[in-house]
């Protein structure tokens, strides 16, 4: 007999182990109330005592209010507005191009980091090409300019959209579009600020895109870089690991984790994603995000 009707085999498990743990505690305290919250039904229901009536939890909490029940606090407004309809274009384009622009887009984030100080880039060595072409992209949407043989930034805004916040960009409007047609999710954030206490000192992290579907956290990370180098200290391994272990620490078991990457993945990062349990989208499977996320969202972590 299940112990909760509808309930996955693995979370049964779970459950069993739990409601037994609880009914020997509290076996001389019989009055106290016993529950367990369904995560794929967004249920409350009681073990003890039985005959209570399982309650349907609310859909509406906001991020912020999710991520406090876990500890975790959030500096500054994350970002909820519609994207600039221009900028996605130029990110769109990119993905169109895929094969053409993956190289050069490389150089162009190196360009973009330089300027982080001053607005200002290195340098732009052997402007032409794919690169070219990929800056006059951007330079025709007035996000950058060429200006004696650098690239001036409009703003930060700009230079941290050029330096890879456009694919974070792509992915926040994908998962927008996706909520038109998924109710179940309730809240879709970009750029999002976070700060736990570990170990007596205070953690920040930030996270790309996250969204709440029937109250389950879903983390994405966008990367435009070439991940290099091999092993568990690759920055391939040390971007999943952190990945996994944020999906933990903000959203416990029932989080979801996603890595969308720009560039082909090495199957060895494929694999230990799948290990991990983490969902990726990754290169020319960018073309195809939205199915990727519908994926994400029912369980699917298969590369």
């Amino acid at each position: 007999m299940k112990l909760i009707p509808g309930l996955p085999k693995k979370q049964e498990k779970y459950a069993k182990t739990l409601s037994s743990f609880f009914y020997g505690f509290f076996a001389l305290s019989s009055y106290l109330p016993i529950f367990y919250i369904h995560p794929e039904k967004d249920r409350l229901i009681w073990l003890h005592p039985g005959e209570w009536t399982a309650v349907d939890l609310a859909d509406r909490v906001k991020l912020e209010h999710f991520l406090a029940a876990h500890g975790v606090s959030v500096h500054d407004k994350p970002v909820r507005n519609v994207p600039d309809q221009a900028l996605l274009q130029v990110g769109e384009a990119i993905v169109h191009d895929l094969e053409r622009f993956q190289k050069p887009l490389g150089t162009l984030n190196w360009l973009a980091a330089s300027a982080e100080r001053n607005l200002r880039s290195s340098a732009i060595k052997n402007d032409h090409g794919e690169l070219r072409q990929l800056i006059d992209l951007f330079e025709m949407h007035e996000i950058l300019r060429r200006k004696q043989g650098s690239l001036q930034f409009a703003s930060e805004a700009h230079r941290f959209f050029t330096n890879g916040g456009w694919l974070e960009y792509l992915v926040f409007d994908a998962v927008r579009r996706l909520r038109k047609k998924d109710m179940r999710i309730h809240d879709v954030v970009r750029s999002v600020q976070v700060a736990r206490v570990h170990q007596d000192r205070e953690v920040h992290n930030e996270l790309d895109v996250v969204f709440l579907r029937d109250n389950r956290l879903h983390i994405i990370e966008c990367k435009t870089r070439q991940f290099k180098g091999r092993g568990e200290d690759s920055p391939g391994a040390e971007t999943l690991y952190k990945l996994d272990t944020l999906g933990d620490v903000l959203g416990g078991l029932q989080a979801r984790s996603m890595l969308v990457s720009y560039q082909q993945l090495r199957k060895a990062d494929i694999d230990r994603a799948a290990s991990l349990g983490i969902s990726v989208c990754h290169g020319e499977q960018l073309q195809r995000l939205e199915q990727h996320l519908s994926r994400l969202v029912s369980g699917d972590f298969s590369a």
